[in-house]
């Protein structure tokens, strides 16, 4: 199972997430891009799960990870 996945972001705050992007975008296209004269972006931002970068071998906290 992949660790990727895609947040879905409406005046700049999450809208929601989904495990592909097809799903993604189809959702991002039922918000509306402007609203009463404002621009809001609707973005579709590719996200990674961190679960497997936590640990390393010792058990302590994989910084490398983050690099």
């Amino acid at each position: 199972m992949s660790d990727k996945f895609y947040e879905v972001k409406h005046k700049g705050k999450c809208a929601g997430f989904f495990r592909t992007k097809k799903a993604a975008n189809k959702y991002a296209l039922q918000f509306k891009k402007n609203i009463e004269g404002q621009d809001y972006n609707v973005e579709v931002a590719e996200r990674h799960f961190l679960d497997n970068t936590l640990e390393e071998e010792d058990g302590e906290f994989n910084w490398g990870a983050w690099k």
